[in-house]
């Protein structure tokens, strides 16, 4: 007999547990949210002459680094929103950490799934 019981496992091969809304929230480590993320964002910001190999997980995604703005940073929370089925609202200060370089905003992302995600 088990102590605990598991995530199921999904076709993908990550671990999952339905959600609020029925559906499979997964279990992924930093670099599986990175990698989805770089390609949301080439996808939501119409950014179709970058690649995500070009997206540094550590570069800036504002001013000097990727050169996005407020709006694109308003794009994008909705689309990370709408994709994870998490709430992206937070002060401006918090904002500015989360949304520093790819990392920090998969990072954030990670956290917020692992609190949604029911404890076996």
């Amino acid at each position: 007999m088990r102590a605990h019981s598991e995530a199921p496992l999904r076709s993908d091969g990550l671990h999952g547990a339905p959600s609020r809304k029925g559906s499979v929230t997964a279990v992924k480590s930093p670099g599986d949210i990175e990698r989805e993320l770089k390609h949301l964002i080439i996808e939501t910001l119409l950014l179709g002459d970058v690649s995500p190999e070009e997206i540094g997980s550590s570069d800036p995604l504002f001013g000097e680094g990727l050169g996005l703005d407020s709006i694109d940073a308003l794009e994008l929370s909705m689309a990370i929103a709408k994709k994870y089925e998490i709430g992206m609202d937070s002060k401006p200060e918090e904002s500015r950490n989360i949304y520093r370089t790819v990392a920090t905003l998969a990072e954030h992302i990670r956290c917020q799934l692992a609190r949604e995600t029911p404890d076996s």
